[in-house]
């Protein structure tokens, strides 16, 4: 217990669509590079955080819409109102590309965060497993003996 001041609160975080997640499960069935050490908490086939993490950033990166076609305008149809339009567009755009930049960089850094506190809580289960097994032990030593 004495990582415990060690662990944050939880903040909640987007939840995913049924559908998504069906995408991101079908998208595990094509990904082989995903090896675990046969830890049943990280089997991609049970759903795990990081295996559904990865299968939804493949499929979408796959399902991008496709760009309609980009007719030309002819200059003298370029007056300032067009102009101004494109300034706004672009000034929309580059905003659009930071905010989604942002989220990107504050859901990896949570990611982290997570996998780090995950690692302590690890080692929190398995020294109270090897604890609860040596005082069992003891317990049966104490009933064994007349």
């Amino acid at each position: 217990m004495a990582a415990q001041h060690l662990l944050a609160k939880p903040v909640p975080m987007r939840r995913l669509s049924e559908k998504r997640i069906a995408q991101a499960r079908a998208c595990l069935g094509n990904v082989s590079s995903i090896h675990h050490n046969n830890d049943p908490l990280l089997d991609p086939s049970l759903g795990s955080a990081p295996a559904l993490a990865h299968a939804v950033a493949i499929s979408q990166q796959s399902q991008k819409r496709p760009r309609s076609e980009k007719k030309p305008i002819p200059d003298d149809a370029k007056d300032d109102k067009y102009f101004d339009r494109r300034k706004r567009n672009n000034q929309a755009a580059k905003k659009s590309r930071d905010a989604r930049k942002a989220r990107e960089d504050e859901i990896a850094i949570r990611a982290s965060f997570l996998e780090k506190e995950n690692a302590i809580l690890r080692a929190q289960v398995a020294t109270l497993r090897e604890e609860a097994n040596s005082l069992r032990q003891l317990l049966l030593q104490k009933r064994s003996r007349p």
